[in-house]
């Protein structure tokens, strides 16, 4: 996997991670318990998705560059994320990226 891809990659996620951060600070300054918990839950999933990108970063970072399906799983990774960012910001945000 190229530097470039990597530092990408990299970038990419980082920019997810703090996207979701600003949306868990969000959630703590909520009235409504219902819709908190909800939103609460989602966030932990987003979480989640993060670390599997990460991983499969840190797995490229690692790996020697001909090993093209670490790079094929880290785009995976980063789409899955992509995904359910968009799909969060659809349900929650009205397709906005401010909570």
């Amino acid at each position: 996997m190229g530097q470039d891809l990597w530092f990408k990659a990299e970038t990419e996620l980082q920019s997810h991670r703090d996207r979701v951060a600003r949306w868990n600070r969000a959630i703590l300054e909520g009235s409504n318990q219902a819709v908190a918990r909800q939103y609460y839950e989602e966030i932990q999933g987003l979480e989640s998705k993060c670390a599997a990108a990460e991983i499969a970063l840190n797995t490229c970072k690692f790996s020697p560059p001909e090993d093209e399906g670490l790079a094929d799983k880290l785009e995976g990774a980063l789409t899955d994320l992509r995904e359910a960012i968009d799909s969060f910001r659809d349900r929650f945000l009205g397709g906005e990226d401010e909570a």
